[in-house]
C-alpha cells in the first residue's frame, strides 16, 4: 500500500522520530512536513494527502485549530487525522473527536502503535473512498439507464400521438366519401367509420403507457396518488409527461390542445395539490417517486 502522510509538528526531534517510525514501517509512505498547522492546512488543501498526523501544541496555529479548519474545507473533511499529543484528559479527546480526529497518539509515542493506527486509518479512508466513487459510478448509471428509459417512453408516448394523428387523417378522408356513395356501400362505410372513432380513443393506449411507465417510475403514481387523491386521469398526464421531461409544445400535441392550455391546466393541478408559488411545478413532479 502506498499513501501520503502529513506530519505536523514544530520539533525538528518529533518530526524526524514520526518519519523514522514510518519508513520502518512494511507498506510505503510518501512524507510531507509542517511545523505549524497553518502551514499543514496550506499543504493539505494544495497536495494529494492520505492521511494527517497533527500534533497539538504548535506556534502560529494549534493542531486542535488546524483541525477544525481542515474539517470546515471541502477538499480536505474527510482526511483522517490522528491527533499526536501528550494530553491524555478525557475532556482534551472528547474536544479532539468532537472537532473530527479520526484517532490519537499519546506522547511519547510507541512505533508499533503509530503504524498500526496509520495502517489502520488509512485502510479505512481508501476503503470508504472506493465505495464513494463506486456509489457515485452506480448514481451515473442509474441516470443514464433512466434517461434512456424516458427517451422510450416519449418515443411511445410520440408513436401514440402520431398514430391517432393518423386515424383522425384517416376518418375525415372517409366521412367524405361517404357522402358521395349511397346503398350498400354507404353502410359498409358508415360500419368503417364507428371502427376508426372508436379506435380514437386514448384509453388503451393510456393504459398501456402506464404499463411502461410504471416499469421505469414505479412508486410515481402511488405517490402523486396519495399526495392529492383527487387528481383525474387528465391530470396524470400532464404530470407523467412532466416527468419524463416533455415540454409543453410536446404535450400539447399529444392531448391535442394548445401549449397555452397546457400551462393552465398545469397551474390548476399546482393548485389542486396545494403546492406554493415559489415551487416550480416540473422540478417538483420530476422529484416524485424517485
Amino acid at each position: 500500500m502506498q499513501a501520503t502522510v502529513l506530519i505536523a509538528d514544530d520539533s525538528i526531534q518529533n518530526l524526524e522520530i514520526l518519519q523514522k517510525y514510518l519508513d520502518n514501517a512494511v507498506f510505503e509512505y510518501e512524507i510531507f512536513e509542517a511545523n505549524n498547522g497553518e502551514e499543514a492546512c496550506e499543504i493539505a488543501e494544495n497536495e494529494v494527502v492520505d492521511l494527517i498526523l497533527l500534533d497539538w501544541e504548535m506556534p502560529v496555529m494549534k493542531g486542535i485549530d488546524a483541525l477544525r479548519r481542515l474539517k470546515a474545507q471541502e477538499k480536505t473533511k474527510t482526511i483522517p487525522i490522528i491527533m499526536v499529543t501528550g494530553r491524555a484528559e478525557s475532556e482534551d479527546l472528547k474536544e479532539a473527536f468532537d472537532a473530527g480526529a479520526t484517532d490519537y497518539v499519546e506522547k511519547p509515542v510507541r512505533e508499533k502503535e503509530l503504524q498500526a493506527r496509520v495502517e489502520s486509518a488509512i485502510k479505512l479512508y481508501k476503503a470508504m473512498s472506493l465505495i464513494k466513487e463506486q456509489n457515485i459510478e452506480i448514481e451515473k448509471q442509474k441516470e443514464m439507464i433512466e434517461s434512456q428509459a424516458n427517451r422510450e417512453l416519449s418515443v411511445k408516448a410520440m408513436e401514440s400521438y402520431q398514430k391517432n394523428q393518423m386515424l383522425e387523417t384517416i376518418y375525415a378522408e372517409l366521412g367524405k366519401v361517404s357522402k358521395m356513395t349511397e346503398g350498400e356501400a354507404n353502410k359498409k362505410l358508415q360500419k368503417v367509420l364507428r371502427l376508426i372513432k372508436e379506435s380514437l380513443a386514448f384509453e388503451d393506449e393510456w393504459k398501456n403507457f402506464v404499463t411502461h411507465f410504471e416499469k421505469v417510475h414505479p412508486s410515481f403514481f402511488r405517490t402523486l396518488k396519495s399526495q392529492c387523491p383527487q387528481l383525474t386521469t387528465e391530470d396524470l398526464k400532464h404530470c407523467a409527461y412532466i416527468r419524463i421531461y416533455l415540454s409543453n409544445k410536446e404535450i400539447a400535441q399529444l392531448l391535442n390542445i394548445t401549449p397555452k392550455s397546457v400551462i393552465t391546466h398545469h397551474h390548476r393541478i399546482k393548485k389542486k395539490m396545494a403546492l406554493s408559488d415559489e415551487l416550480k411545478f416540473a422540478d417538483y413532479i420530476r422529484s416524485l417517486g424517485e
